[in-house]
């Protein structure tokens, strides 16, 4: 599984590509989407995807990023995180229900918690302790 990449390397996936086609993004618009999209590769290619047939022309702007926005959200919902939901655990759905009331710190600390108690509860049911 691919993890979230730096913020360079994030930029350089979004801009390379277009690059190769003769097609340029602002700053701004890189940074809204990096900042977005906070390094996750599927994140990046479906945000570069709505961008991309939405810009009309050689340069992706801020406000075409801006416009892509909802765009990606919509789409993300719909295949990404409700996929993720349907084949979650009752535990995993009561942590998301939670995620709202949390801050971020708090948050990562029971992710890694949770984590932890699914990979030890896959080590005793394979055998392994």
């Amino acid at each position: 599984m691919i993890g979230e990449l730096p913020p360079e390397a994030a930029a350089e996936a979004l801009v390379e590509p277009a690059r190769a086609e003769g097609v340029r993004f602002e700053e701004a618009a890189v940074a809204l989407i990096t900042e977005y999209t906070e390094g996750y590769p599927y994140f990046i290619q479906e945000f570069g995807r709505a961008v991309w047939n939405l810009a009309e022309g050689p340069e992706i702007t801020r406000e075409d990023a801006d416009a892509a926005l909802s765009i990606v959200e919509g789409e993300l919902d719909e295949s990404f995180f409700r996929a993720r939901v349907q084949r979650s655990t009752p535990e995993e759905l009561r942590y998301m229900r939670a995620m709202p009331r949390w801050g971020a710190m708090r948050r990562r600390q029971l992710m890694l918690r949770m984590c932890w108690a699914k990979l030890r509860s896959r080590s005793l049911h394979s055998g392994r302790a």
